[in-house]
């Protein structure tokens, strides 16, 4: 390759490398909130986060008193998806995640599929 060449690419390379933005960058906040039904907290229930534009699915339990928790989720619109035995299921299809800020979303269980936040 020419001499010439090697310093406009490079000078492209590193322009490029600084516009895209770093992890610590990223605008990040939480998700919390207790799962409860008509006798208490609900230990053990499954909830599923979704954001719903990159698609990213992440797990977790709620713990013996029925918190739940997810930190460093990037700032957007995301779905929840509880689900626990003895209990119908269920989908909220808009939990809003703000940068720096954490979002309580409580979920009340019961047989006739209503929840109560």
């Amino acid at each position: 390759m020419l001499r010439w060449a090697k310093f406009p690419i490079l000078t492209l390379a590193l322009l490029l490398f600084g516009w895209f933005p770093s992890a610590s960058q990223i605008a990040k906040g939480s998700l919390q909130g207790t799962i409860t039904n008509q006798s208490g907290p609900v230990v053990k229930a499954s909830v599923e986060v979704r954001n719903v534009i990159t698609g990213l699915l992440i797990h977790t339990e709620s713990d013996d008193k029925g918190n739940y928790k997810f930190e460093s989720l990037r700032a957007g619109r995301y779905s929840l998806w509880v689900q626990a035995p003895g209990n119908d299921s269920v989908w909220i299809p808009e939990v809003f995640v703000e940068n720096g800020q954490t979002t309580r979303h409580s979920v009340k269980l019961d047989k006739s599929g209503r929840r109560v936040s």
